[in-house]
């Protein structure tokens, strides 16, 4: 997954996700619409905005660490529920061990 700041005037990425949040708890929750502040208001708002996106993806993009793990599953001690009587197929576990791999990165 991407993650993208955004830019100043938060019509994109980051930015504007933190904006519009920002526009819609502050209405909700104290009626306050920042939407009709002036033009200077709202771009200080913006700029604010941007700002906590740019910090918030730089750290994350500097210091994020994924770590991968391949498991083995054993059925007989997976503690997957199981259906003794096999009168529901679907509550039994894998019919033999299994590998799963997990792999991933940030970019």
């Amino acid at each position: 997954m991407a993650l993208s700041t955004g830019n100043k005037t938060c019509t994109a990425g980051l930015s504007k996700r933190v904006y519009d949040n920002l526009c819609s708890v502050w209405l909700s929750d104290m009626g306050y619409d920042l939407t009709a502040q002036s033009a200077t208001d709202q771009q200080s708002w913006k700029l604010l905005c941007y700002s906590v996106a740019k910090g918030v993806v730089d750290e994350i993009q500097a210091n994020a660490a994924l770590s991968g793990a391949v498991a083995t599953i054993n059925p007989a001690d997976s503690g997957l529920q199981r259906d003794p009587a096999g009168a529901n197929p679907d509550c039994l576990g894998p019919a033999g061990a299994k590998t799963v791999g997990v792999t991933g990165g940030v970019t």
